[in-house]
């Protein structure tokens, strides 16, 4: 799925430069809103659809799941 995100601007050579840390963090968020579009589409079904998380597990877990969030944002 690489070179996929038609939002995210890159380079070949982006590679070779070194990027600093909030450059990283940009980019790790970036896959992760590449990830919640992409699943908003559907095109992870075929292969998430099985695996996904019940409501009562999505409720007991968002607690944990929002703190690890604001902790990555930060």
């Amino acid at each position: 799925m690489q070179f996929m995100d038609d939002q995210l601007q890159y380079s070949r050579l982006d590679f070779i430069k070194l990027s600093s840390y909030e450059e990283v963090k940009a980019l790790v968020r970036s896959g992760y809103e590449y990830a919640r579009r992409t699943d908003a589409a559907g095109g992870y079904e075929e292969k998430l659809g099985s695996l996904r998380k019940g409501v009562i597990r999505r409720v007991l877990e968002y607690p944990v799941y929002a703190l690890n969030k604001v902790n990555a944002v930060a």
